[in-house]
């Protein structure tokens, strides 16, 4: 189903992906990083965001009706997700390795293919993640289409999500939580469901006898605002939390939910009326922007440049900031390179689509990368 794009979504992506290139600068570049409250800004919101825009967007059950519809999207997501994982291995390792032979060279990428399962940080955890989630939803979809009572679609839905849920509790308890991402899909599965839970409220319309249905909006967003201004400035050093510590896995959960539901809000405000925004067409590429400027972030090193060789905490930010707009910029320019060979891109990413329309309003349907 062709749809006009959601600009505010692709605006919040944007701004996660910038907050993503940033933070990475920060670690290579910023002592104690951690212990600021921009990182703790970042940590709330990058990923969470990313998940609740997908959840947000999840497969409509009106599109897999039927069993062949539901097949074609699971490759349609394999190939989107899993093509890029398997790639940046490759130009990884070519790119930031020297080796002796060819031999060699196969010879590490054939062990990380090997370790993966045991650590999918070795290449794009998130993607994994995502794509587990992605065609999981797709399944629950086609299930749920088949049912005309909405108690027991309702139901079918939540027994799906359980089972999903206890496969990776069981994975993470039995084997080990890094094992396939089992601790990672357990704990963003959170802000995926959320990001569902929203738009499913929005569909019907929940505020609609409401005459200040924007009002009721605003206020909302400032007060989750508050909160998790709040507890950026007064909770230390959130990344570092532990993960078996209840309490700070609360806040952070809260402090996640606010801060990606008062963004959402606020953008919603701002650009609902604006399908043509720059800001949200380059919304649309953060996939692309992921992938590369992880491969660039590794490749751009400021000489002498770490957060033990400046003593001024001035000099450091600077040479953060410096490093972010470099890469992001390259990251761009790179991507919008590749947009214009199809194949290459379909090499790379997995998908032919030519989304090189800045200028355009043009009518097409929302992606989830």
């Amino acid at each position: 189903m062709i749809q006009s794009r959601k600009a505010y979504l692709d605006a919040m992506k944007f701004f996660a992906i910038v907050l993503v290139v940033f933070g990475h600068c920060m670690q290579k570049y910023v002592n104690n990083y951690t212990n600021t409250i921009i990182y703790n800004f970042i940590w709330l919101f990058q990923m969470p965001a990313f998940f609740f825009v997908s959840g947000y967007l999840h497969i409509k059950e009106e599109k897999v009706v039927r069993t062949k519809n539901m097949w074609k999207y699971i490759f349609k997501r394999f190939k989107a997700y899993f093509i890029p994982i398997v790639t940046f291995v490759i130009l990884n390792t070519l790119i930031n390795g020297s080796y002796s032979s060819f031999k060699d060279l196969l010879l590490t990428i054939v062990n990380k293919f090997a370790q993966w399962p045991f650590d999918i940080h070795i290449s794009l955890w998130f993607l994994f993640v995502l794509m587990l989630y992605s065609i999981y939803s797709i399944f629950v979809a086609h299930f749920i289409s088949k049912q005309k009572s909405q108690v027991k679609k309702i139901l079918i839905a939540v027994a799906l999500v359980c089972l999903f849920e206890i496969i990776f509790v069981s994975l993470f308890y039995f084997i080990n939580g890094e094992f396939l991402g089992a601790k990672l899909v357990v704990y963003y599965s959170i802000y995926f469901l959320f990001g569902c839970i929203v738009e499913k409220i929005e569909k019907v319309n929940i505020f609609l006898e409401l005459k200040s249905k924007v009002n009721i909006e605003l206020i909302l967003c400032i007060i989750l605002g508050i909160a998790s201004l709040c507890i950026c400035i007064f909770v230390k050093d959130i990344a570092n939390f532990s993960d078996t510590n209840i309490l700070q896995l609360i806040v952070r959960v809260f402090g996640s939910i606010a801060t990606v539901i008062s963004v959402f809000l606020l953008l919603k405000m701002l650009f609902n009326n604006q399908n043509n925004s720059l800001l949200s067409k380059l919304g649309q590429y953060t996939l692309e922007i992921y992938y590369i400027h992880i491969i660039l972030n590794n490749l751009i090193i400021f000489e002498h440049a770490s957060p033990n060789y400046y003593e001024s905490i001035f000099n450091q930010w600077g040479t953060a900031f410096l490093a972010f707009v470099i890469i992001l910029v390259c990251s761009y320019i790179i991507n919008f390179v590749i947009q214009y060979i199809p194949y290459l891109h379909y090499a790379i990413f997995g998908t032919k689509e030519n989304k090189l329309n800045l200028f355009k309003n043009k009518e097409v349907e929302q992606c989830k990368n």
